[in-house]
């Protein structure tokens, strides 16, 4: 739902959508009754009547995957997809999750390379290692990554937009201790240029 100030409505359909929600959210007759769940990729476009303290209870961030994650999910999404997989490059991708570190040079090398990747990228990575095999109808190995991994042009996760994310939220108890730390210190130099700024400002008069 676009934001009224920013004139994003498309017709008076949205305005009548909007406001019919609202008054929804706000019914105490639901509490208790009635789970509302929403998803938006542009929170900083939503109206900000929709995502004000008392309408949703929790808002939990979608950030890119750390290290360990993105071997998590490599690893488990060859069994998701249900494809043929080598079980040692299983073992190797659950190894650095539990570990943060392999013995393998070409693991870290990939999980490093794959870092801001999103999880529909890492997806892609998996499916094209997997096309790679079928060409020899064998399971994948851990060549077939590390090969897709040059071929595939990833989506990257938009830092700007993140931190636009994690300021839209009604606390920072979903946001991982990385993330947290890091959103705080552009707080803090926002702050500072803002004073800056002020200051600035009543000089020049």
């Amino acid at each position: 739902v676009s934001s009224r100030e920013n004139g994003n409505f498309s017709s008076s359909v949205d305005g009548h959508f909007l406001g019919f929600l609202l008054q929804y959210l706000s019914d105490p007759s639901l509490k208790g009754k009635v789970c509302f769940v929403g998803m938006s990729n542009r929170p900083d476009q939503l109206d900000p009547a929709l995502i004000r303290d008392g309408r949703f209870d929790k808002k939990i961030p979608f950030l890119p995957a750390n290290a360990t994650d993105r071997a998590k999910i490599l690893a488990s999404s060859f069994k998701h997809k249900g494809l043929r997989v080598d079980e040692e490059l299983i073992d190797q991708l659950n190894a650095y999750a539990e570990d943060g570190a392999s013995p393998v040079a070409e693991i870290n090398t990939l999980i490093e390379n794959t870092d801001n990747w999103s999880h529909a990228s890492l997806g892609s990575l998996v499916q094209k290692a997997f096309e790679a095999s079928m060409s020899d109808e064998r399971a994948v190995v851990l060549a077939d990554l590390v090969h897709a991994e040059t071929l595939i042009i990833p989506t990257p996760m938009n830092e700007e937009m993140l931190m636009r994310s994690i300021g839209s939220l009604n606390d920072l108890e979903f946001v991982p201790e990385e993330w947290r730390d890091s959103f705080m210190e552009r707080k803090r130099q926002s702050s500072t240029k803002d004073t800056k700024r002020r200051a600035q400002g009543k000089a020049s008069r």
